[in-house]
């Protein structure tokens, strides 16, 4: 079984280890992108949702090629047969609580860049 909360603390120690090292925010996600370790399929999702979810909360600037794959990574997880996710129940509850955070910045950004 997979332990979204594992995923989540790898995904923000990488993101705010490159923030620690004098990137931006934007810069961060890159680099998370770029590097971090994907085992499993859905590790495309979770990634751009945790820090879409961190974003956020922070109310930080992000580029529009970011914004855009942390869009396309909502838009996948809409698409997923949550029943076959190999999370626990706590684990299913806080992704789509992230899920859902990070889905208001996108609809914020893409309604403001229009």
């Amino acid at each position: 079984m997979m332990n979204y909360f594992k995923k989540k603390c790898e995904v923000l120690e990488w993101f705010y280890h490159w923030i620690d090292q004098g990137q931006s925010y934007d810069n961060a996600f890159s680099q998370v992108m770029c590097y971090l370790n994907r085992e499993y399929e859905i590790d495309n999702i979770i990634i751009p949702v945790v820090i879409g979810e961190r974003l956020s909360r922070n109310y930080k600037p992000i580029s529009n090629d970011n914004a855009l794959q942390i869009k396309n990574a909502v838009l996948k997880f809409d698409e997923i047969n949550k029943e076959i996710l190999d999370f626990s129940q706590d684990d299913i509850e806080a992704f789509c609580s992230d899920v859902e955070e990070t889905r208001v910045l996108i609809d914020y950004l893409f309604k403001t860049n229009k």
